[in-house]
């Protein structure tokens, strides 16, 4: 009997011996999958990187003011061009109302209009007076759209600010205009 039974260990400590190498095997396959995820993580992660700083580099060389919001008007991002435009360095706009930077007669029209523009198919363009914290208020047009998640969710409002033409000349040296006409007398 006590052969059988060492004939019984040996047996069992064979198959323990089987299934743990089956487990260190599976375990090293666990491992290598993981690491090549990490891998491919890693690469993603990279990608992402050199893809915000040319986004980045794209944002703040533009030439136009640019400003993203949530849908409640809540500033999320500006670019230098939108600072100048608002008077304003970009840090200073973050967590701030892009209300408080139009003109006072016109914020409740702007506010209903906001409220207008969650998920918008495609840019809108409207036609505001801004006023910035420093200096005169400006005739300024405003297109806006919005932009989505990988999952086409509505993220967030993308706003382009220009000034509207004429909006930089002086009441002297606005030039008159013909009634009716909209004519520019060439003796001006």
């Amino acid at each position: 009997m006590a052969i059988n039974e060492s004939k019984n260990e040996n047996e069992l400590l064979q198959e323990a011996m089987v299934a743990l190498q089956t487990s260190i095997s599976q375990l090293r396959m666990a491992e290598e999958l993981i690491q090549q995820q990490g891998r491919e993580i890693e690469s993603l992660r990279a990608e992402l990187e050199a893809e915000r700083l040319r986004f980045n580099g794209y944002f703040e060389s533009s030439t136009d003011g640019l400003i993203v919001t949530t849908f409640d008007g809540l500033i999320l991002e500006a670019n230098r061009e939108a600072a100048a435009l608002l008077s304003a360095a970009p840090a200073d706009l973050i967590r701030r109302p892009l209300v408080l930077y139009v003109a006072e007669e016109e914020r409740s029209a702007f506010c209903s209009r906001l409220k207008s523009l969650y998920a918008i198919p495609s840019r809108l363009e409207l036609k505001f007076r801004v006023q910035p914290l420093e200096g005169q208020a400006f005739s300024a047009t405003l297109r806006v759209g919005t932009v989505y998640r990988a999952d086409k969710t509505p993220k967030a409002l993308r706003w382009t600010i220009s000034k509207a033409a004429g909006a930089d000349l002086k009441a002297s040296e606005a030039r008159p205009r013909i009634p009716h006409l909209g004519l520019v007398p060439s003796g001006h």
